[in-house]
């Protein structure tokens, strides 16, 4: 049912942008935006299930936590700078969303550096 919700949405605003485009232009950026947002928390309210599901799924298997953590967090950072980064995109702005991109890939690469270096580690056991 939420996909119906966020179709309606993306359709409707599109119809609104696309009308207000020839008198104003600025209140279509205005919407797009606010549907963005409206679009974004109805699946952010979805990600609830899909981390009781991870959660579950590192229950029955052996796994650190602290790598489901990273993982987590990097799925949360890789989301939001593209979203962060679209909304830009359509506000005319792709300088900023350039940079809003290099910087969750710095972020991202930053927090996953333990994992990089679990992965060496244990390289470097087998070898020796």
């Amino acid at each position: 049912m939420e996909a119906v919700q966020v179709v309606i949405i993306g359709i409707v605003s599109t119809i609104l942008i696309v009308v207000l485009k020839k008198s104003n232009a600025e209140f279509g950026i205005y919407i797009g935006i606010a549907a963005s947002i409206v679009i974004f928390f109805i699946v952010i309210d979805k990600l609830g299930v899909i981390l009781d599901l991870i959660t579950r799924i590192t229950g029955l298997i052996n796994i650190n936590d602290i790598y489901i953590k990273i993982l987590l967090q990097i799925l949360g950072i890789a989301f939001i700078t593209e979203f962060g980064a679209q909304l830009c995109k359509d506000a005319g702005q792709q300088a900023i969303a350039s940079k809003i991109e290099m910087a969750g890939k710095i972020m991202i690469l930053i927090i996953s550096m333990p994992v990089i270096l679990s992965i060496i580690n244990m390289i470097t056991n087998i070898l020796i």
